[in-house]
């Protein structure tokens, strides 16, 4: 028993002091909990009332780094729309230049393509003549901008031009403007023949080498020679040959192109008239002597003689005026007489006639041609328009 309460009146005491051993742990915890708070609270207060230098300068950094990246953004969306408004503009004010196969061809860069509306010019010839200038083998000196600048004006008087040759890009330009205008035109291009082989055959090459580039939509046909017969360039057995060769070196390549010749009217021959797919010949009232008065009436009778009537018992079912004109300045013949106003008088009769009555045509010419004043002042003063692009006369 004695043992019992011994082991019973210890447990009390083993209580007691395990209770007090427990609060003096707890006490101790939360005295060093309470002390580290403390410091903690001390530090973030600390912290909170003064940042490092090292956390001042990296949000410094940080922020220096947004305003340039912004700031560059910027810059790179704003010249983004400057370009691209600028490609706009430049585009429909100065397109791309026109691309070609021929590296020796000098072609700017741009070239102005946009067509100021004459209200002076209306589309009332059927066709023109047209030479640029500077285009007199070997001294070329013509240029896409100078021959642009021509269509733009001819454009709007006709859809159809007749060209003289093949050299100095005579050709070459005005399919290139036409392109480039996206107008509706079509050309009657010349193989000149002037006695010398290698002539025939610089602008063959040429011929060929345009085709090439440009196709056949914008070519009517192709004349061999003008007015050769006249000039006794060529026998009529050297003309008939050109032609036949020229047909089938076309055949060759299925080109499908009219081919022809001009000449006199009064020149015309059987043989020269089968050779040929359209028949075409020069009529000038001026050469025929006759007053200004009777000039379309004269012009008329002696296409319907010489030319319609002989192409349709030749079985040709088109015929076309090649040339017909009046110059404004020069020396008379007989009863014609060069002046401003008998070109007016007769570009006022002879295209409204000639339109009323479906005439083909190509009037002579389209300017006037300086280097050619130098040696006849007649022979330069057949344009509607000035070398400088100023009509001469009042257009129907």
């Amino acid at each position: 028993m004695s043992n019992e309460a011994d082991i019973t009146s210890q447990w009390p005491r083993h209580d007691a002091e395990v209770s007090g051993s427990t609060e003096t742990i707890v006490s101790d915890s939360l005295t060093n909990s309470m002390t580290a708070t403390t410091v903690v609270a001390s530090a973030y207060t600390a912290s909170s009332q003064k940042p490092s230098q090292w956390l001042v300068e990296t949000q410094r950094y940080s922020k220096v780094n947004r305003i340039v990246l912004i700031s560059l953004g910027m810059l790179v969306f704003f010249a983004l729309v400057a370009g691209l408004v600028y490609w706009i503009v430049s585009f429909y004010a100065f397109p791309p230049s026109y691309s070609t196969k021929y590296s020796d061809v000098p072609y700017p860069k741009q070239l102005n393509t946009t067509i100021v509306k004459n209200g002076d010019l209306h589309q009332s010839f059927y066709g023109i003549g047209y030479t640029p200038s500077l285009t007199q083998y070997p001294q070329c000196g013509s240029t896409a901008e100078e021959v642009l600048e021509d269509i733009k004006v001819l454009s709007q008087l006709t859809s159809r031009l007749r060209i003289y040759g093949m050299d100095c890009n005579a050709a070459n330009y005005t399919l290139m403007a036409i392109n480039l205008l996206d107008v509706n035109m079509t050309t009657l291009l010349t193989l000149w023949v002037d006695g010398d082989e290698s002539t025939y055959q610089r602008q063959k090459e040429t011929l060929f080498q345009i085709i090439d580039e440009y196709g056949t939509s914008h070519i009517d046909g192709v004349s061999v020679g003008n007015e050769v017969l006249f000039r006794n360039k060529t026998a009529e057995p050297d003309l008939i040959q050109k032609m036949t060769l020229l047909r089938e070196e076309f055949q060759s390549r299925q080109i499908h192109l009219n081919i022809t010749t001009t000449d006199l009217a009064n020149l015309l021959d059987p043989k020269v008239m089968l050779a040929e797919d359209v028949v075409m010949a020069n009529i000038h009232p001026y050469f025929g002597g006759v007053p200004i008065e009777d000039a379309t009436n004269w012009t008329m009778s002696f296409g319907e003689t010489e030319l319609f009537k002989p192409a349709r018992l030749a079985r040709k079912s088109v015929a076309a005026i090649a040339e017909v004109g009046w110059p404004s300045r020069g020396v008379s013949n007989s009863d014609s007489v060069p002046s401003l106003t008998n070109l007016q008088t007769f570009v006022d009769d002879f295209v409204c006639h000639a339109n009323k009555a479906n005439v083909r045509y190509y009037y002579f010419e389209a300017f006037d041609e300086p280097w050619k004043s130098k040696e006849n002042e007649l022979e330069g003063s057949w344009g509607i328009m000035d070398e400088n692009r100023n009509l001469k006369v009042r257009i129907p």
